[in-house]
């Protein structure tokens, strides 16, 4: 039998205790009368069945021992360390509060005392459990600190001040950004190999969101990766920073990279005309397909129309059907709106100005917009997932009434959000591990 297994009969000594206990608390609580609704029948349920997954919890935390390992102990400065005391010591678990015993041993030699236990079992540092602290981030990711703290104790029975659910919130996140550092540390020395499987199709997407930070209002900037399919995008996730562009162009690189994009041989960076965002798109992705947003296309091609034959005109609106026709239906249909817009002879210097801007615009991205070709391939054409992730990952938690961020804070913050809105979300979970029992 393996030293990590529980005896046969010292089992059956534990689940007979937890059966009396069950039973005494079934005779405490089980309702006398019949009930009354069905909120009745679920806070009574609720009642009995919290208490006994506390006695069960308060079972198996007693059946790992104290750590006593005798009057002497080894310490980890190699010197012998005597027992002291068994201490007891609180943690806030799913489950309610859970009381600990531990065997203190102190060494003289080193003046530093331990609890073996810790190490057995690990017991994490602090008063509250990994899973927990899981459970703020999410609440907090979603939520005002103080109105994530209210719901938490709503839903869940767990009382965490304003204070510590923010906390929390700060060290977890800023331990998923440290972890996306080390990926891609990994990523820039060829350390890195996706164990994802290969996507069919990908595309890449950037941009940039406003929030009040540090007292100033500061881009956000926000990449996604997914794979296009038609019932919406699968297999999406994200990363945002308030890095400067150079810095946010390497995190994307390594979402992508993760994602799977070097084992994909279909792959596309579809965003709107942001210099910054071809700037990076260049850098890390050069041999990749570049599509600008088509809906950006036609806020110019309307801006045309609205100067060339008025405001409200039909035949303003009937222009801009001829461009957006010919963009998605012809193969050079860029090249012919183009000439189009560069033919006009406006009478006015607004309009002329007009001209001059979108006619230089149209010719920056010309390659950008083979939307016939595009869209033959299967590609998206238009930049709706970016827009909708800026109001989901950014704009939803970020810029509530009132929300000011301090650097710190918004860099965590940003992190728990990417972090629960991508689709493997794992990383929440994983860092919460992570800072309680390194903290």
């Amino acid at each position: 039998m393996s030293t990590d297994e529980i005896p046969d009969d010292e089992r059956e000594e534990q689940i007979t205790r937890l059966l009396n206990a069950y039973e005494k608390r079934l005779r405490e609580k089980y309702p006398r009368r019949l009930p009354q609704s069905i909120e009745e029948i679920e806070r009574s349920a609720e009642e009995i069945g919290e208490g006994v997954k506390q006695d069960i919890q308060q079972e198996e935390t007693g059946s790992a021992g104290t750590g006593y390992d005798g009057k002497k102990a080894m310490c980890r400065c190699g010197k012998l360390s005597r027992f002291k005391e068994e201490r007891s010591r609180s943690i806030v678990t799913l489950h309610g509060v859970l009381i600990m015993k531990r065997a203190y041993y102190w060494c003289k030699a080193c003046r530093s005392g331990s609890y073996p236990l810790d190490k057995r079992l690990p017991v994490p540092r602090g008063q509250i459990s990994v899973s927990v602290r899981a459970l703020a981030c999410r609440f907090t990711s979603l939520l005002p600190y103080a109105k994530a703290a209210r719901e938490l104790e709503l839903v869940c029975g767990i009382r965490l001040s304003v204070s510590t659910m923010e906390r929390i919130s700060r060290q977890v996140g800023q331990d998923i950004n440290r972890a996306w550092k080390a990926r891609q540390d990994a990523v820039w020395e060829d350390r890195y190999e996706p164990s994802c499987r290969p996507p069919e199709r990908m595309h890449i997407s950037m941009d940039g969101v406003m929030a009040h930070v540090g007292g100033v209002w500061r881009e956000v900037k926000l990449g996604v990766c997914y794979q296009p399919g038609k019932d919406g995008p699968t297999r999406d996730t994200y990363c945002a920073t308030l890095d400067p562009s150079h810095e946010f162009g390497k995190r994307v690189k390594t979402l992508s990279v993760h994602a799977g994009e070097t084992l994909c041989r279909n792959v596309a960076v579809l965003a709107d005309g942001g210099e910054w965002i071809w700037q990076e798109a260049a850098k890390h992705y050069t041999t990749r397909t570049q599509i600008l947003d088509f809906f950006h296309v036609t806020e110019h091609l309307w801006e045309v129309a609205r100067s060339r034959f008025g405001p409200s005109s039909e035949a303003a609106a009937d222009w801009v059907s001829l461009q957006k026709a010919r963009l998605i239906e012809r193969e050079h249909g860029a090249g012919e709106v183009i000439r189009d817009v560069s033919e006009w002879a406006p009478n006015s210097e607004s309009g002329r100005d007009i001209r001059r801007r979108t006619v230089r615009y149209l010719l920056k991205h010309e390659h950008r917009m083979r939307y016939h070709a595009f869209r033959e391939q299967g590609h998206q054409i238009a930049s709706g997932v970016m827009e909708s992730s800026c109001r989901w990952v950014v704009q939803q938690r970020m810029k509530g009434s009132g929300m000011r961020w301090q650097t710190t804070g918004a860099e965590a913050m940003l992190a728990l959000r990417t972090a629960l809105c991508s689709e493997a979300d794992g990383d929440i979970l994983a860092a919460a591990r992570s800072t309680t029992l390194r903290a």
